[in-house]
């Protein structure tokens, strides 16, 4: 591709986003390519047309989710959920895993992987770790909203601050809306979640429309609608914070149980400092 653009170029055709799939079709066209003269191997072609993955980068930044397919091996994950069975007790979820050795070491893991780790922040350290255990029998409903509060040290006194609160004995914040935006939550499923599993449902682009009051965020649900993201064991989702999602409760009887990272800068502005980094 060329120099300072992250976007696919083509010689003709208009993009056309489908929020169904997440994908943007190239329609009328009549080639996509790198930059430098080259078919790009990853593009998938057909009559009339063309359609393929957009660059991940670019589904994160604009749309403000991105999926990835297959992230981690089926051993892998079966390996996590015996560590957290082993290092944890069984309830609703806990937002504090950082210090378990085995998230520490995925933490360290998703910042190197090959997909991933380009749709992090420049330097990312990893700042939380929560688990979401749902099934039939421990079940739960989220309403629509953001992540609107980080994990720090301390409280400070600064006017860009608000929201202090403390959960499970440490203390949270919501920051100005800056630092939220260099934030990347990533979501990796241990077990699939299809649609009766209670899966994520966001509300694609809102990301971009900053902090929103409840009935701002149900009016641009209501006028862009949502989009169910459904996964597999070892599917991974990134996506920003400030994007509205929510939940449903499960009707399926087994488990969606689902490790979710927070991975941001390693210096805080404000006098900020992370609770943990890794």
């Amino acid at each position: 591709m060329p120099k300072g653009t992250d976007r696919p170029t083509t010689n003709s055709g208009q993009w056309k986003y489908d929020q169904s799939s997440n994908r943007l079709e190239l329609q009328n066209c009549l080639g996509v390519g790198d930059g430098f003269g080259k078919m790009r191997p990853d593009f998938v072609t057909n009559r009339g047309g063309c359609s393929f993955p957009v660059e991940r980068r670019w589904l994160l930044d604009e749309v403000g989710f991105a999926e990835i397919p297959a992230a981690l091996d089926h051993s892998v994950c079966m390996d996590m959920l015996a560590a957290l069975d082993r290092a944890i007790s069984r309830r609703a979820g806990s937002r504090n895993l950082l210090d378990v050795a085995a998230c520490e070491r995925l933490a360290t893991n998703l910042k190197n992987h090959a997909q991933l780790g380009p749709l992090l922040p420049r330097g990312a350290v990893a700042v939380q770790c929560t688990l979401f255990d749902k099934s039939a029998w421990r079940n739960w409903l989220v309403a629509l909203h953001q992540d609107l509060s980080i994990p720090v040290q301390e409280r400070v006194s600064h006017p860009e601050c608000s929201g202090w609160s403390e959960k499970e004995g440490v203390v949270y914040v919501q920051p100005p809306v800056a630092v939220l935006q260099t934030l990347t939550a990533v979501r990796v499923h241990l077990d699939d979640c299809m649609s009766d599993n209670g899966p994520l449902r966001v509300v694609s682009g809102s990301h971009r429309h900053g902090r929103l009051s409840a009935e701002a965020a149900t009016a641009l649900r209501d006028l862009s609608g949502e989009r169910e993201c459904v996964a597999h064991r070892g599917d991974v989702l990134a996506m920003r914070p400030l994007i509205l999602h929510a939940s449903s409760k499960a009707q399926a009887r087994g488990p969606r149980r689902v490790l979710h990272f927070l991975f941001g800068p390693e210096e805080l502005p404000c006098g900020l400092r992370w609770h943990c980094a890794v």
